[in-house]
């Protein structure tokens, strides 16, 4: 969708966080591209000092992609989204956005964001399922989802994540009318 003209090894990648899903999504895009950058309060020793940007330049690093990979929730206001110089969000972090106008001027300014609670579905996935033929196929799924979620936000002008809710509620309200028939 917003990077559809490149390819990964071509997007440049800014991974906010390096706890326990952002520094190993590092080491992994590292393994595909050259274009990986991390922030982070401090450089990990060992690590390439002209990948590192400080915490205090993130919302203003020029990138393709911003990961927040964070532990503290809604941290992308409507001024983050005023200095933000992405195409995409995508990131572990839980509850990105501040409230729903951080999450509308995201929308509004042409910035993709592939919703948390789908893109961070694996972990859900593993512990509800019992084999891992079955943990794939959900996980098989997630890229559809996403793609239905870019399709329907686009069509209806609606930021991606209201969309997912919306798909969740329709999941929701079909099983609870399967489950009252008789």
């Amino acid at each position: 969708y917003a990077c559809k003209d490149k390819r990964l090894d071509e997007i440049q990648i800014l991974v906010q966080g390096l706890g326990n899903v952002g520094q190993p999504l590092v080491k992994e895009l590292s393994g595909v591209t050259d274009h990986v950058f991390y922030a982070d309060r401090v450089n990990p020793p060992g690590w390439d000092e002209n990948k590192f940007v400080p915490v205090k330049d993130v919302y203003d690093f020029k990138a393709d992609v911003l990961s927040p990979c964070v532990s503290a929730a809604g941290l992308i206001t409507e001024d983050v989204i005023d200095h933000l110089k992405v195409s995409i969000i995508a990131g572990s972090s839980n509850l990105q956005f501040a409230d729903d106008k951080a999450l509308w001027a995201a929308h509004n300014k042409g910035i993709l964001h592939a919703p948390d609670p789908v893109i961070n579905g694996g972990g859900i996935i593993a512990v509800t399922q019992d084999t891992p033929e079955k943990v794939q196929a959900k996980l098989d799924l997630i890229p559809k989802t996403l793609v239905e979620i870019f399709e329907r936000s686009k069509a209806a002008n609606k930021p991606p994540l209201i969309i997912a809710e919306e798909i969740a509620t329709e999941i929701l309200t079909a099983a609870e009318i399967k489950q009252k028939k008789p």
